[in-house]
């Protein structure tokens, strides 16, 4: 068969036309289990902003206290080096 296509067309395969009944076919069933899917989703983002969250005020509490630290060193200077023994 010659297939006659114009300009902006597409060829699509019986096999994925949903117009034809293909596997690319919706079914209500497809929309409830999409929207079961874009929920969990949706709920794993909300968890990982949470511990992108938690890993940004971690930052933010260190950063701070080492910039208490070169504050006062730049103040007092570096303090003189100590031996300090530890257990293995």
């Amino acid at each position: 068969m010659i297939a006659q296509v114009h300009k902006g067309e597409a060829i699509i395969p019986a096999a994925y036309n949903p117009a034809n009944g293909g596997s690319m076919a919706k079914s209500s069933s497809d929309d409830s289990e999409s929207a079961s899917e874009l929920r969990e989703v949706k709920a794993i983002l909300k968890e990982l902003v949470g511990v992108i969250s938690a890993g940004d005020l971690a930052n933010v509490q260190t950063t701070k206290e080492v910039l208490k630290i070169v504050k006062r060193w730049d103040q007092s200077g570096i303090p003189e080096e100590r031996n300090v023994e530890f257990d293995a």
